[in-house]
C-alpha cells in the first residue's frame, strides 16, 4: 500500500511545502495560484489524477491515464502558443501601422502634395508662393 499512496503524498507535501514558502515571502495570490495551477497541470497529471475546475470553486477528481492527460495537456499548450503567436502578430502589425503614420506625419508641409496630379499630367502643386509660405494658421 505504501507503494501506491507515496508519491500522491510526496506530491501533496511538496506543494504545501511551497504554499508555505510563499506565505512567508508574503507574495501575491497570483503567485499562490500560479503553485495551485502547477499541482493540477503537472505534478497531478503525472500520477494520472484530473482536477476539473467547476464553477462552485470546487475540483472533480478523476482518475485518468497519465498519457491521456499528458496529451490533453499537451494539446492545450500548443493551442494557447498558436494564440500568443497570433496576437504578437496583430501586435506587431498594429505597430507597423502606427509607425507608419508617424513617419507619414514627419513629411513636411511643402512636401506634402507634391504628388497630387494636375488636369495636364503635371504636379499640381509643385511650388508654393510667397503668400502660401506666409500663411498663418
Amino acid at each position: 500500500m505504501e507503494d501506491i499512496i507515496l508519491p500522491y503524498l510526496r506530491v501533496l507535501s511538496g506543494f504545501r511545502d511551497n504554499v508555505r514558502d510563499l506565505a512567508r515571502q508574503l507574495k501575491s495570490h497570483s503567485e499562490f495560484l500560479a503553485l495551485s495551477d502547477k499541482l493540477r497541470d503537472v505534478d497531478l497529471v503525472e500520477l494520472g489524477v484530473s482536477l476539473d475546475d467547476q464553477d462552485d470553486g470546487k475540483a472533480l477528481v478523476k482518475l485518468v491515464d497519465k498519457n491521456e492527460l499528458i496529451k490533453a495537456r499537451e494539446a492545450k499548450l500548443r493551442i494557447q502558443a498558436e494564440k500568443a503567436a497570433k496576437k504578437a502578430a496583430a501586435a506587431k502589425i498594429k505597430e507597423e501601422e502606427r509607425q507608419k503614420r508617424l513617419e507619414k506625419g514627419k513629411l513636411a508641409a511643402e512636401d506634402m502634395f507634391k504628388d497630387v496630379k494636375g488636369e495636364e499630367g503635371e504636379s499640381a502643386y509643385s511650388s508654393f508662393d510667397e503668400q502660401v509660405k506666409d500663411t498663418k494658421y
